[in-house]
């Protein structure tokens, strides 16, 4: 068969029956999106250029996308109840999905179930993530802290670079 010149088809397998016509199943890898494709009732003629074309139609509608990024923070949220500590959240897992990039509507939302307060530990859940694509949920992960916090603390950069800067320290005494 011609159709296993292209280097992107590794499988073909054709037949014919009178019901069904002339028929193709192709198994393909190509621009990072395997698939099998399947032509069914076509000339004997037109049935390579009929998996073709959808091959090519694939490989420029639909992508696996990363829709969630475990190692971007999500949101930011002060934790404690005098000394508040900032921290970030991310989501605990990645989220990619195959989409068809113009007909499909993703939204990603994310919900806070609770702040916690301090200490906490590295991967504490505080909500969760959740993608959906037109309208129904396909994912959800948890929505979690990158790192223990134990309280707060006192960072001051003493370097030669800050050496001009001054710090002034004011103090109120009652007597």
């Amino acid at each position: 068969n011609k159709l296993l010149a292209y280097d992107y088809l590794k499988g073909i397998k054709t037949g014919y029956t009178r019901n069904a016509g002339f028929c193709l199943a192709a198994y393909s890898h190509f621009d990072d999106l395997e698939l099998i494709t399947v032509i069914l009732n076509s000339s004997a003629y037109h049935r390579d250029m009929d998996v073709q074309s959808l091959i090519y139609w694939a490989a420029n509608n639909i992508k696996q996308v990363k829709l969630v990024d475990s190692q971007t923070p999500i949101e930011t949220i002060e934790i404690g109840t005098y000394t508040r500590v900032k921290t970030d959240l991310y989501a605990a897992d990645d989220i990619t999905r195959m989409i068809h990039l113009t007909n499909n509507h993703v939204e990603v939302g994310h919900f806070l179930e609770t702040e916690g307060g301090l200490p906490i530990e590295k991967n504490t859940e505080f909500g969760y993530v959740d993608v959906t694509v037109n309208g129904n949920n396909i994912a959800r992960t948890s929505l979690v802290n990158s790192e223990s916090v134990d309280g707060p603390f006192i960072y001051q950069d003493i370097s030669v670079a800050r050496q001009r800067r001054k710090i002034i320290l004011l103090a109120s005494i009652s007597a």
